[in-house]
């Protein structure tokens, strides 16, 4: 085991705090990957892409839990970067459904439905869109 002159024997660092935080804001190691769009415009691309979905999943989790506040700005997030999610839609129908909002739901609804017509059936036995089960604007998306 190599040693190094600031770990102790228990491992803990011994540096100060400046010192330690200093090493967080240095650029990046040339093993660590960054691009820029001019460098490489289709791994940016790919990149992005990726965090979208990873926003989506952040919300999904969040709205699994019953924060649909903290949810709704993930799915919002994650649709600014990539618009084709349809569950993210589908979900951020859900959660203004659940407020009340029937037009806001049912616009992001026909979103999702026109994403992934999967989410027709999804819709029709999902608990948030009870209130609205039996709306007309409603039934004509889920046909």
């Amino acid at each position: 085991m190599v040693s190094f002159s600031h770990e102790r024997r228990s491992g803990r660092d011994r540096r100060s705090g400046g010192d330690r935080r200093q090493l967080d804001r240095r650029q990046p190691r040339e093993s660590e990957e960054s691009y820029t769009y001019e460098e490489d415009p289709e791994k940016v691309v790919e990149m992005t892409a990726h965090l979208g979905e990873v926003w989506y999943a952040k919300g999904r989790d969040l709205f699994d839990r019953n924060e649909h506040e903290d949810a709704e700005k993930a799915f919002k997030k994650a649709l600014d970067i990539r618009p084709d999610i349809g569950g993210a839609w589908f979900l951020l129908a859900c959660i203004e459904s659940s407020r009340g909002r029937k037009n806001e739901s049912l616009s992001m609804l026909a979103k999702a439905v026109e994403l992934e017509p999967e989410y027709k059936d999804k819709a029709k036995s999902h608990t948030s869109f009870r209130k609205v089960g039996d709306d007309g604007d409603f039934l004509k998306i889920v046909r």
